[in-house]
């Protein structure tokens, strides 16, 4: 389906519960910060994307209904 909401915003503003709401409120996971802990391959992408290399997004992102908090906040446009 794709990215339903794009949580734009900071870290550290109250993202980690506003997650947990999301995903019970869509039945749907919801990218966040957490998503990158010990996974080399994403934050690579993340990396890439920093350089102006940007992934396929949709790809990138499928099967999550939203995201929030860093790193995905920089990319929101």
């Amino acid at each position: 389906m794709g990215l339903r909401l794009i949580g734009a915003g900071l870290g550290r503003t109250g993202t980690s519960s506003l997650k947990q709401a999301i995903e019970r409120l869509t039945g749907e996971p919801c990218y966040h910060m957490t998503e990158t802990f010990g996974k080399p391959e994403v934050t690579e992408t993340w990396h890439r994307a920093v350089r102006g290399q940007m992934p396929d997004w949709p790809v990138f992102l499928a099967g999550y209904a939203a995201t929030l908090d860093w790193p995905a906040c920089t990319f929101w446009r």
